[in-house]
């Protein structure tokens, strides 16, 4: 596996870094809109900025992260065709070296399946999965951090909750 992400290394990382970047502009939503409701609500807020000036802060960060999930799933999806056909091809040329009675031992479709199904199902963990897991762990940290800030008791009973919730939905 290492011998075929290894090529793309500088795009997958590269990935990674808009999915952090990414990730905290989605944190700081919920800040903003608290701002916002704040100044709504004639509270003194912690930016001495009016309504319009928040609204267009929040409006630029919204856009900026639309376009950094663009450019994530832009390259991300090119990065994984391109190991998916690497992938196929080395496949495909092994195949091609095998005699033929390892064809007489298998069903007819089982190579198919091999060429169509699973090159693919490892190509977009890599892309897919793989990649994703330092943007989310970063935003899950980060969300618990606010949590706690605002409340420790709803901090600690998501904390307990959904866990619990994400098993529950995994079994039904």
């Amino acid at each position: 596996l290492l011998h075929y992400v290894t090529p793309h290394r500088d795009v997958l990382l590269l990935a990674v870094l808009l999915m952090l970047v990414e990730s905290a502009m989605a944190l700081a939503n919920p800040w903003i809109a608290g701002q916002v409701a704040g100044i709504l609500l004639d509270e003194s807020g912690v930016l001495e900025l009016d309504l319009r000036q928040l609204l267009a802060i929040w409006v630029g960060i919204l856009v900026a992260q639309g376009l950094l999930s663009f450019g994530n799933r832009y390259l991300l999806g090119a990065t994984g065709e391109t190991m998916l056909a690497e992938l196929r091809s080395r496949l495909y040329d092994h195949l091609q070296s095998l005699p033929l009675s390892y064809y007489h031992q298998r069903r007819r479709g089982e190579v198919l399946v091999l060429l169509a199904n699973d090159a693919g199902r490892v190509s977009s963990f890599v892309t897919g999965t793989l990649v994703g897991l330092l943007p989310l762990a970063v935003t899950f940290l980060g969300a618990l951090y606010f949590l706690f800030r605002i409340d420790t008791t709803i901090a600690l009973l998501a904390l307990v909750l959904v866990p619990v919730f994400f098993v529950a939905t995994k079994l039904i």
